[in-house]
């Protein structure tokens, strides 16, 4: 997916800046839409991403279902369509090694 396929606010623009936005872009591909299930279409969808600090997700939803934006707060908003049947989250899980601890990126599903 090219930079342009997609609503970008300008702060995800300056902070992914041109080369950081397209390599993001390769691994999304458009499908549903992720606040209300329903397929994209042929508008070009707008990125959302979400920077909880230790980790960031992008998503992909209608122009509709939320606006472009880089968020940076605590508060994330899921789907509450009917139409998910299934969700996932990335997650950093602490564990022991050797006496000091490591943290390993994990998928919940």
């Amino acid at each position: 997916m090219l930079p342009d396929t997609v609503v970008a606010d300008e702060r995800t623009r300056s902070r992914l800046g041109g080369d950081g936005l397209e390599k993001m872009l390769a691994c999304l591909w458009s499908g549903d839409c992720q606040g209300c299930g329903q397929g994209l279409g042929r508008e070009p969808p707008a990125l959302l991403v979400d920077d909880l600090g230790v980790l960031t997700r992008a998503s992909l939803h209608h122009s509709a279902c939320r606006v472009p934006a880089w968020n940076d707060s605590s508060l994330i908003t899921t789907s509450k369509a009917g139409l998910l049947t299934w969700r996932t989250v990335t997650v950093l899980l602490p564990f022991q090694a050797r006496g000091a601890e490591i943290r390993i990126a994990g998928l919940l599903v």
